[in-house]
């Protein structure tokens, strides 16, 4: 029985379809499968190494100690760059329990230093002292009668009258040997005050039979310009009403003596003026 044409053509065709579909199913498919698995595997790694890379990123900012999580990261970047999934991959699931197993840096420290005894030191003794209290003015008064002192020296190179002033400092330095020193400022006062120029009351000591010395209040007496008659004070060098210039002659400060410049010691009771 003969064959025809056309059976045959179809037979050859089947046979073909057949082979076509045996590589199809035999090779084609399992390098698809194999490729498709590649690109999954691709995107896993890829996707674990920007999470993982973020979460180091993250707790290095809370000062956690990520220095191995980093090292593995570093690694799995490489071996993605060789496609070389699958170690990337087992890179980063290596990192990922690094960071879980972190410590804060602080936390760490803080651990260390807890963990660490203190030294047993004993504590010192501090005997106990009584503080001494100083009696009222008592400061006050020997820095005031001091600058009395240098008020009174600075007045009499100056050339002016200093009887009153020296009359309040010997009463201010009485009141502070007898630990009065609230009478001791007062008179201190006054003297520095008698020093500046200021009227106040001046003491000058009057002889009673039988008795020591007491002071007496006298008031100070009050210059006068020679040229308007206008009132001036012993510091002013010219007159505050007419602007004439105040000359004064240097006085003994013991007999009110009129003296020259150039003496050392006055020429009626011989006070010690300055040094020769």
């Amino acid at each position: 029985m003969a064959i025809s044409w056309d059976t045959t053509v179809i037979a050859v065709g089947v046979a073909v379809l057949a082979i076509v579909v045996f590589f199809e199913l035999r090779y084609m498919r399992s390098r698809r499968k194999d490729k498709i698995e590649t690109v999954l595997l691709r995107d896993e790694a890829y996707n674990a190494l920007i999470t993982t890379s973020a979460v180091s990123k993250a707790l290095k900012e809370k000062k956690k100690d990520t220095t191995d999580a980093d090292r593995l990261i570093f690694e799995a970047e490489r071996a993605y760059q060789r496609r070389d999934y699958s170690t990337c991959k087992e890179l980063t699931d290596r990192a990922r329990e690094a960071l879980r197993q972190a410590k804060s840096k602080e936390l760490e420290v803080f651990e260390e230093i807890a963990s660490t005894p203190a030294p047993q030191e004993e504590e010192p003794v501090v005997p106990f002292q009584e503080v001494k209290k100083l009696p009222v003015n008592y400061i006050e008064s020997k820095f005031m009668i001091e600058s009395a002192r240098i008020g009174i020296e600075t007045a009499n190179q100056r050339g002016m009258d200093t009887t009153a002033a020296r009359a309040y400092l010997e009463s201010a330095q009485k009141y502070f040997a007898n630990t009065e020193y609230t009478e001791a400022l007062k008179y201190a006062y006054k003297a520095k005050r008698c020093t500046e120029g200021q009227a106040v009351e001046r003491l000058v000591t009057a002889e009673k039979k039988g008795t020591e010395e007491e002071l007496k209040p006298q008031s100070v007496e009050e210059e006068k310009c020679p040229q308007c008659g206008a009132s001036i004070r012993s510091v002013d060098n010219f007159c505050g009403k007419c602007g004439v210039k105040i000359i004064r002659i240097p006085k003994c400060p013991s007999c009110s003596a009129e003296v020259d410049p150039s003496d050392n010691f006055c020429r009626r009771c011989g006070t010690k003026l300055k040094e020769p």
